[in-house]
């Protein structure tokens, strides 16, 4: 729609997450993620659908992907995402 925020913030971040698995070596996906393992904690069981678990491989947990820009939309997303962050 016209009236939808508009950013191209999560195509890009798509983007750079798959240049990144295509050119580096990224290491290995988590154990609990790649079969049915009991050690898999289902988030949405959880209290505000969140879990501290590990989703990605130790090369890449520390990388940006994700860059927002500046609107009120995005701002929003980025204070929760900041917030989310604090609990690791």
């Amino acid at each position: 729609m016209a009236l939808s925020p508009k950013s191209n913030s999560a195509i890009t971040a798509i983007d750079n997450a798959l240049t990144e698995v295509k050119t580096s070596k990224i290491g290995t996906v988590p154990s609990h993620l790649k079969n049915n393992s009991k050690d898999y904690k289902y988030p949405h069981t959880y209290k505000n659908y969140w879990v501290d678990q590990e989703y990605l491989p130790k090369n890449v947990r520390d990388k940006t992907f994700y860059y927002p820009k500046i609107n009120n939309y995005e701002n929003n997303l980025n204070k929760i995402n900041k917030e989310m962050r604090k609990r690791i």
